[in-house]
Formats: structure tokens, C-alpha cells, sequence
């Protein structure tokens, strides 16, 4: 049986490009943790997600846990991903391929498109896991995105990136241009975030080509180590309150 808190992707999903809604993000990620990522998934079996199982995971009511879930699922049925091979070719296909509305218990079912099933399932390396309940409280698609993309790193602890390669995985470089919308809009609110609501506390730098910001480079220490010492705990937490000041 798969473990209902566990998020398993391969690293190519992670590093994909594509955009969901919250909400959206939230009905893939709780129909990933029903799947087995050890075995080859079944194409034909469909994700049922319940109000009362959505409300519990998000914290709300269920009569608003069934009206955003209907309303993910709609916005989610018409949603593709970019994803570059291993070979280096470009895919793009849809995140599922069949929606189920009007179940019994307010609920909502849907079923994975054959492209994206081998990348959710069957996984032998390269890939990413976490906990669910670690992004649950997060309300910006931005903060779970970058939690992703450092979890992909757990051991290391950091990532650099280009600029130009985080718009893209976003898919925001239409609607924010310049790097100071970006900084402002997208990255310092979700480094908080992250810090906040995860089991994480996140930082960044940014780096230079010559005189032009060019690369980010995202860190992150754990607030609770397993084995750990009191020095890592209370470090995190020391760059947690720093942070929250440096954003004011």
C-alpha cells in the first residue's frame, strides 16, 4: 500500500515546465500520493479524491474543499507539461486523461495520461520524494515548485540555477521580465513560505555574469535533523527570523 503523505516524481517532473493553480497542483499531488512509485501503474485506474480527505489535508470546510476540487479538476483536464528527455527531445502532453465529477461523498476522480504514468510510477532513480503535509500549508504554486526543485537535492543542500531556466520551469518569463519582479513576486515570498510552512528553512544568493544577475544559487538546512544537533536546529532557526526581517 502506498503512503498517503508520500510525493514521488521522477527528477524530469520536477524539472519540467508547466503551470497549474493551486489548487490544481493540489489535486495532482494528493492523486501521486495514492500511487505505488515502486510498480508500474494500471493506465485505466482513477484517483478518487474525497471533500472530506481534501479538507483535512488543506484545512478548510468540506463544502469548500468540493467546490475548489471541481473547480481544479476542470482547469486541470485542459493542462499540458513540457518535459525534456534524457535524449533531449521535448515532449509535451497532457497531465491527465479523463475527469470524474458528481461521485458519492463529494468527490472527485481522475485518471493520469499514458505519457506522464512511467514518470509517477515504477521509479528505479532519479527521482524526487517528500511529505505532503511539508507543502499543505503553502498557498503559492511558486513555493512548492521551489520546495520540489530542493528537495531534488537533499543531500547536497543547494542548487544553482539560471534565471532564464527558473522562468521557463515556471513558465513566467511573458509575465515577469525583469529579475526585480521576479526577485519581488515569485522568489522572496516563497523562500518565506517554504521557511515557514515546511520542514525546511530556505535561503538564497544571487550570481553574477560581469555586472548582470544571471543565477541563483537556493540553500536550505532542515529544522529538525534526525540525528542531528542543537547548533543545526537553532541555526535554521536563527536564518528563519532573519529572513522574515530582511523580507519586511
Amino acid at each position: 500500500m502506498p503512503n498517503k503523505n508520500l510525493i514521488c516524481k521522477d527528477n524530469r517532473i520536477i524539472e519540467a515546465s508547466y503551470k497549474l493553480t493551486l489548487k490544481e497542483q493540489r489535486i495532482v499531488l494528493m492523486s501521486i500520493s495514492q500511487i505505488n512509485s515502486l510498480e508500474k501503474l494500471n493506465e485505466n485506474i482513477i484517483f478518487i479524491i474525497s471533500a472530506s480527505e481534501y479538507s483535512c489535508a488543506f484545512g478548510m470546510s468540506e463544502d469548500a474543499a468540493i467546490r475548489e476540487m471541481k473547480a481544479a479538476i476542470r482547469l486541470l483536464y485542459d493542462r499540458s507539461i513540457k518535459v525534456i528527455l534524457d535524449s533531449g527531445a521535448i515532449e509535451d502532453f497532457r497531465w491527465i486523461s479523463k475527469k470524474t465529477t458528481e461521485l458519492p461523498n463529494k468527490s472527485i476522480g481522475l485518471r493520469f495520461s499514458q505519457d506522464i504514468a512511467p514518470f509517477l510510477s515504477n521509479l528505479k532513480g532519479r527521482f524526487t520524494k517528500y511529505q505532503l503535509v511539508h507543502i499543505s500549508d503553502m498557498k503559492s504554486v511558486f513555493s512548492i515548485r521551489i520546495y520540489e526543485m530542493l528537495m531534488q537535492w537533499k543531500v547536497k543542500r543547494s542548487i544553482v540555477i539560471s534565471i532564464a531556466q527558473l522562468k521557463d520551469k515556471l513558465e513566467i518569463s511573458d509575465k515577469y521580465p525583469a529579475f526585480a519582479n521576479v526577485r519581488q513576486k515569485v522568489i522572496d515570498p516563497a523562500i518565506l513560505e517554504i521557511s515557514k510552512c515546511s520542514d525546511i528553512v530556505a535561503n538564497y544568493e544571487v550570481l553574477k555574469t560581469g555586472k548582470k544577475i544571471t543565477s541563483i544559487k537556493f540553500s536550505f538546512d532542515y529544522k529538525d535533523k534526525s540525528g542531528g544537533t542543537n547548533e543545526i536546529k537553532t541555526e535554521a532557526k536563527a536564518r528563519l527570523s532573519k529572513l522574515k526581517e530582511a523580507l519586511k
